[in-house]
């Protein structure tokens, strides 16, 4: 199931009384952007989503799927939520339900060939665990630069820069575990 986050976004700052201006001056983006956002016409990078997110006081992950009690769940394949990010070439399923006593948090990130994350992320609280499952992509964990190929590991302190760029001759599918959740 796609997620318009546009939509979302938008709904989430009406809801909560704010005016573009208000998600600008928290967020460092310009209103013009923000309005972009919501409207469709921009797809937001991984770094602006979680400004704007945090700017609007709610964790990344709200944005994505509904609110659900803390009890065992089951997401089927086909009930994935998804979301489209770094202009559309990178595609983020959400493997579990939303609860507020989640700790963890498991995605599946595929990156079309050539594509790339964004290399703005970094700089939040908390730890990354990641499994190159499909292709190759190149980590890079501040400066410095990794070949995941199929099967290899990679665990990181989410503060330090990073991003994932896709250097194999098709998709790239690594499965992630962030803690605590944000996204």
């Amino acid at each position: 199931m796609d997620v318009n986050i546009g939509e979302r976004l938008k709904k989430v700052r009406l809801e909560k009384g704010y005016t573009l201006k208000d998600v600008s001056a928290k967020s460092g983006y310009s209103k013009a952007l923000i309005s972009r956002i919501e409207n469709g016409n921009v797809s937001p990078s991984i770094n602006s989503l979680l400004k704007i997110a945090s700017a609007l006081e709610v964790k990344p992950h709200d944005l994505f799927l509904p609110a659900r009690d803390a009890e065992p769940t089951v997401v089927r394949r086909a009930e994935r939520k998804k979301a489209k990010i770094g202009g559309g070439k990178v595609e983020v399923e959400f493997l579990t339900e939303q609860t507020d006593e989640k700790k963890i948090e498991p995605l599946l990130i595929t990156v079309e060939k050539g594509a790339s994350t964004g290399s703005e992320l970094g700089g939040d609280r908390g730890e990354i665990w990641a499994m190159q499952l499909k292709g190759r992509m190149e980590l890079t964990l501040a400066e410095k630069k990794h070949v995941l190929e199929e099967g290899d590991c990679a665990y990181f302190n989410a503060a330090v820069p990073h991003g994932f760029r896709n250097v194999g001759k098709g998709n790239a599918t690594a499965f992630c575990v962030i803690t605590p959740v944000r996204v």
